[in-house]
């Protein structure tokens, strides 16, 4: 089983022996997340880290840039490595909103759901996961009060929460997801499965 903690204040509220940085509009990051579920050894404990890829107000990514283009080649070449599939959306909305939702959910206790709800939205159903009505009604699949959710993003409660993340990452050394974290090494980038099976039997010793 998969075990979530959060880094509230850059401060873990349990133990973690992994730490993952992500982004929900990012196919590495949705790729590696399976991946982690798949491989992670039994008791090792993950820690998830909201990283934007493209925080407002620059202007969201563009699908059909040639940069964005070659990193989803590279994310279907890995993932057929690690013997899954993944299919990529032609749109990028900006992913702050569904950062906020996903910390507001871990206060209420149902993280787990929710993060699974919204890579599964955005990449399985082509859901866009930067409108707040789509937001709300996977907050209300997920067990949340969509009234209270939609309150909270409407606020912008966690906003700060997700910037500061982010910032402390970077001047941690982190330049981006997916990233990987154990043992005081890291693992950037999208690695091979036999590469992220031997770092992660390494941070379980």
């Amino acid at each position: 089983m998969l075990h979530i903690a959060l880094g509230a204040r850059f401060r873990l509220m349990e133990e973690a022996e992994v730490i993952f940085y992500f982004d929900y509009v990012d196919p590495a990051c949705y790729l590696l997340d399976r991946a982690l579920r798949a491989l992670l050894p039994d008791g090792v404990t993950v820690a998830r880290r909201p990283f934007e890829l493209r925080r407002p107000p620059l202007p969201p990514i563009d699908p059909g840039s040639e940069a964005w283009r070659s990193r989803c080649h590279a994310v279907q070449r890995a993932a057929a490595d690690y013997g899954l599939e993944v299919s990529i959306p032609g749109r990028m909305p900006w992913s702050r909103k569904a950062h906020e939702l996903w910390l507001h959910a871990h206060a209420k206790g149902c993280c787990e759901a929710m993060h699974s709800a919204l890579f599964r939205a955005f990449f399985e159903r082509k859901a866009d996961i930067g409108r707040i009505d789509v937001l709300i009604s996977l907050a209300e699949e997920a067990g949340l009060d969509p009234t209270e959710a939609r309150a909270v993003l409407d606020v912008d409660r966690y906003a700060a929460e997700v910037e500061e993340t982010r910032d402390a990452a970077l001047r941690s050394g982190v330049r981006g997801p997916p990233t990987v974290e154990a043992g005081g090494r890291r693992l950037e980038g999208l690695p091979g499965r036999q590469e992220l099976l031997r770092f992660l039997r390494a941070a379980a010793c």
